[in-house]
C-alpha cells in the first residue's frame, strides 16, 4: 500500500507519468448542482483498464468546470439536470444528467 501511495504522490506532483488514466475533480463548492462523488465513483469503476495515459475531469459546475480543467484531456461539468462534455477546456455538447458517466465513458473508449 505505502509503494502503490508512493507512486500516486509522484503522478499528482507530475513526477512520474504511468500507463494509467489519471482521474481528477473538484472539491465541490456552493455551485455544484450534481451528486459528484457518485459520479466520480462511477466513472473509476468503470475505467477501461487499457494502457492509455489520460487526464479525466469530472467538475462539479458548468460555470466553472471546463475552464478550471482546461488542462485536461477529456471532461465533464455538472449542472441542473445536465452537463457539459468538454476536451481540453472547450465544451462539445451538453448532455442530460443521466448520461453524463455513459457518454464520458464511450469518449474515452475512442480516444487514441
Amino acid at each position: 500500500m505505502e509503494v502503490k501511495a508512493g507512486y500516486d504522490i509522484l503522478e499528482a506532483l507530475g513526477l512520474y507519468k504511468s500507463n494509467r488514466m489519471e482521474l481528477i475533480s473538484c472539491p465541490t463548492c456552493g455551485r455544484c448542482e450534481i451528486d459528484l462523488v457518485n459520479i466520480v465513483e462511477q466513472v473509476r469503476q468503470r475505467l477501461p483498464n487499457d494502457k492509455k495515459h489520460l487526464q479525466i475531469a469530472i467538475m462539479g459546475c458548468v460555470v466553472n468546470g471546463p475552464g478550471e480543467a482546461r488542462e485536461v484531456d477529456i471532461g465533464i461539468a455538472g449542472g441542473k439536470g445536465f452537463g457539459f462534455l468538454f476536451k481540453k477546456g472547450e465544451k462539445v455538447r451538453k448532455i442530460p444528467e443521466d448520461r453524463l458517466v455513459d457518454e464520458l465513458l464511450e469518449e474515452i473508449t475512442k480516444m487514441p
